[in-house]
């Protein structure tokens, strides 16, 4: 849910990007990784870590993860897949590529992703023991005997479009979408569990890229792109820090 690194608070210090472009939060949000950042188009993952992150900006402290997608014309076709598992886990997803024309290369896919996830008060009784919730004000909110059910949900998709041109023009755009529970790093003494405690993200990135050849191996690349965080309206906090408001 958060990723923490000693002595740096504030973000997450390091930022995730798709071929080359960034698609992480754009103002250094801390956000889950997990489904956020699916690999189903993933031809490779290029890591940086030290001193060189730095060249990609100041939030980039710790490192940078690039997400190589995978060319149209290996793909070439589609790919479809589903998987089922424990606890009501469904994870999709469809990966399409291919050489539309003579110059041009068109890939797009998709993932989609739920799961109500372990149950954990049963596996670590002790951690997630049904206490009594007090408020702020030290008052018994909801008492052990008549505390809820664990539960957990998580939620995610993401999108993604690429179109080359004579291997000079790039165009494209990612969005992802993840549901996680607002209650998690919490005491059981802090927090409600409702399927409503839950943060809801969603993240957007619009692109386009030229790339010139000067002969003699010397290349350029100019990119322009525009990113966009959203923590949606769906989202709510059922702990102490609200006092329980949503819930009274």
């Amino acid at each position: 849910t958060a990723i923490g690194i000693r002595g740096i608070s504030g973000s997450n210090n390091f930022i995730i990007m798709q071929d080359g472009i960034r698609v992480s939060s754009p103002t250094g949000e801390i956000i889950p990784v997990q489904d956020n950042f699916p690999l189903f188009h993933a031809k490779r993952v290029e890591l940086v870590f030290g001193p060189a992150s730095a060249l990609y900006g100041a939030d980039a402290f710790s490192g940078v993860i690039n997400i190589i997608t995978e060319d149209a014309e290996k793909i070439d076709g589609a790919e479809v897949s589903a998987t089922v598992g424990s606890d009501d886990y469904f994870y999709n997803y469809l990966n399409f590529g291919k050489k539309a024309a003579e110059k041009l290369d068109i890939a797009f896919g998709g993932h989609w992703n739920e799961s109500q996830n372990p149950d954990l008060s049963e596996s670590y009784p002790g951690a997630f023991a049904k206490t009594d919730i007090l408020t702020t004000g030290n008052k018994v909110f909801r008492a052990a005997k008549d505390r809820e059910l664990y539960v957990a949900p998580t939620e995610s998709y993401s999108a993604y479009l690429k179109m080359d041109y004579d291997k000079k023009f790039t165009a494209g755009l990612t969005r992802s979408y993840f549901s996680h529970p607002s209650t998690s790093g919490l005491k059981p003494s802090q927090t409600l569990y409702s399927k409503e405690s839950e943060l809801d993200i969603l993240i957007e990135t619009y692109y386009g890229k030229y790339k010139h050849e000067f002969g003699a191996g010397f290349t350029s690349e100019t990119s322009l792109n525009y990113s966009m965080y959203q923590l949606l309206p769906e989202s709510k906090f059922t702990n102490l820090a609200p006092d329980f408001s949503s819930f009274k």
